[in-house]
């Protein structure tokens, strides 16, 4: 898998999935927006309540994996 980080944006290749992820912070929100490489929403994922919404059931397991990513990523770039 390549990922590129850019601030609280990533893009995550995998041989079949093209993900961006691009953080949204305001209005008292703080969510992740999921899209595919057609600039399509896969989801977005609410990081105060810990939910996710995807577009269809069939992302859903789309939505979960980028997120799992970027949790990862972010974790150890704020504790490194």
């Amino acid at each position: 898998m390549q990922t590129r980080s850019h601030g609280d944006n990533l893009t995550m290749s995998e041989a079949e999935t093209d993900l961006t992820v691009r953080r949204w912070k305001r209005y008292g929100k703080d969510r992740l927006y999921v899209t595919g490489v057609d600039e399509r929403l896969v989801g977005w994922w609410d990081l105060l309540a810990t939910e996710g919404h995807p577009e269809s059931a069939e992302l859903a397991s789309a939505l979960e994996g980028a997120v799992s990513g970027w949790l990862a990523r972010s974790y150890v770039f704020e504790n490194a």
